[in-house]
């Protein structure tokens, strides 16, 4: 266990380091309103016809992205590669449904803030609240949904990978990232893992790496990543009714659930359903989970 531990953290630092962005590694935005063609009501941007971009766009503060079932497409500028989430916060509060964002692939090695499907920063220690529903993001580079800072970011409905195949060895991905303070809910979502190719990093379906107030619950985590869902550092977070598997049985090494050796990170993990995996928890457990196919009698005072 010690030595699952030591190889793994080099790979979870890797892939935590889209979480502060230096300013040149994003590129110059847009207002989605702007770059994109749709109807604004009120607060609300309505797309009314699929949109292709080559910068990242910016949901106004207070606005909704209503996807109205059309698409977002994202590619590399002429003569660059293109830097930042595809669709990320302009404010402090935002919310997207109904949209598909697709195919954001630097096709670099460089690890900096980029490849990233829907993307909320809230590293200004000003609050933030994001909602998310019915939205599949497929394609991404490093990350399909990263959540940073101080965020309240509430995501359900909505299918997440496969990120786009790389080379093995080429580049860490993780499904979804909440990280630096970022919490809330996660419900009801698919989840498509793809894995590291290399036996001595780990590629996860979530990665919560210094998350915070966090439930996830009612999701499905599966493709081929080598750990479902990972935490360090992460206090506070119930982990309850999903389905975490694996879609390559008994992946050597692979884990369901890990936890980082630290105190901080002990989940509340409730009646998950773990397939597939060689291990299925490690550092943390996981009570048994009681069921009955019927309701049990109202008990009586002084029965017994």
């Amino acid at each position: 266990m010690r030595g699952w531990r030591a190889l793994l953290l080099p790979a979870l630092v890797v892939a935590g380091s889209t979480v502060a962005s230096p300013p040149s590694l994003v590129s110059p935005a847009s207002r989605v309103e702007f770059a994109c063609t749709g109807t604004t009501a009120g607060s609300t941007f309505t797309l009314t016809a699929n949109c292709d971009t080559d910068v990242p766009l910016l949901v106004p503060d207070g606005f909704t992205l209503d996807g109205h079932g059309f698409t977002i497409t994202a590619h590399d500028p002429v003569g660059g590669f293109f830097k930042g989430g595809v669709v990320t916060n302009g404010g402090q509060t935002m919310n997207v449904t109904n949209v598909t964002i697709q195919d954001i692939t630097q096709h670099s090695s460089c690890i900096g803030g980029h490849g990233m499907g829907l993307r909320v920063n809230a590293l200004n220690n000003v609050p933030h609240t994001v909602n998310v529903t019915n939205t599949t993001v497929t394609g991404s580079q490093r990350t399909g949904m990263i959540f940073s800072g101080l965020a309240t970011v509430n995501v359900s409905g909505s299918t997440i990978g496969p990120a786009d195949p790389l080379p093995p060895n080429f580049l860490g991905q993780n499904g979804v990232q909440y990280s630096a303070g970022a919490g809330g809910t996660f419900t009801n979502n698919t989840v498509i893992g793809r894995a590291f190719g290399n036996p001595r990093n780990e590629n996860t379906g979530m990665l919560l790496l210094a998350a915070t107030h966090l439930t996830t619950s009612n999701n499905t985590i599966t493709g081929d990543p080598e750990i479902g869902i990972f935490l360090q550092t992460s206090p506070n977070v119930t982990i309850e009714n999903n389905l975490i598997e694996s879609a390559v049985p008994f992946l050597r090494g692979s884990v369901g659930t890990g936890v980082l050796s630290d105190a901080a990170s002990a989940p509340t993990l409730v009646c998950n359903t773990f397939n597939g995996w060689a291990t299925n928890v490690v550092g943390t457990t996981q009570p048994p989970c009681i069921t009955s196919a019927t309701p049990l009698p109202n008990g009586r005072v002084g029965a017994t």
